[in-house]
């Protein structure tokens, strides 16, 4: 089973931007075999022309989720996001907070959660569904749960190169958790980075 870093933030904050550099970083690391997971969302609403509804956010959060399971059965992952911001969303555009009990669970497994903060310029895209207004918004409650669910996160701000670098140095400071799970203190704390 792989490692999974979970990238996670509002839109425009440079998630795919980070993923990408990071795994170009990673790579040829010999740490082995990095891929990176994209956002089913961006495909499901290429493939649609529109943006999802109320009803449909479950099956995009569940296919984020199969996405990195899939793939970090062969490798490890870096996710352009998880399921945990499709249920931010469903909370802040649909009021709707159902989906938020499993993707926090699932979050809970990966060995690192980054949050990339919105430093970055504003830039729209075709299936964006909120502005630079929104953004801190959903900023603030992607934040608060977290906290709430006490899942240790890494904060990235600046430069791609600066968030990579934050992301390696995050990264190695779980390494000694990650390769002795079985030791009781060490599994213990292991279980607050890794679902």
């Amino acid at each position: 089973m792989g490692i999974v870093v979970s990238i996670l933030g509002a839109e425009s904050t440079g998630k795919s931007s980070l993923a990408k550099a990071l795994h170009a970083r990673l790579s040829p690391a010999q740490t082995g075999e990095w891929v990176v997971v994209d956002e089913a969302l961006r495909q499901w609403c290429e493939a649609r022309g529109r943006t999802p509804r109320v009803d449909e956010q479950a099956e995009i959060a569940m296919r984020q989720s199969d996405r990195i399971a899939r793939a970090s059965e062969h490798a490890h992952v870096i996710a352009d996001t998880s399921a945990l911001m499709t249920a931010i969303y469903s909370c802040v555009l649909f009021g709707d907070h159902s989906l938020m009990p499993l993707a926090l669970q699932t979050q809970r497994g990966y060995a690192l959660t980054v949050l990339a903060e919105d430093d970055f310029p504003w830039e729209g895209g075709d299936w964006q569904r909120d502005g630079p207004k929104m953004r801190s918004a959903v900023q603030l409650e992607l934040r608060n749960a977290l906290r709430d669910a006490g899942i240790p996160y890494t904060s990235v701000v600046g430069s791609v190169a600066s968030r990579v670098d934050a992301c390696v140095r995050a990264r190695h400071a779980l390494a000694p958790l990650q390769s002795t799970p079985k030791e009781t203190g060490l599994a213990k704390l292991r279980l607050q980075h890794i679902v």
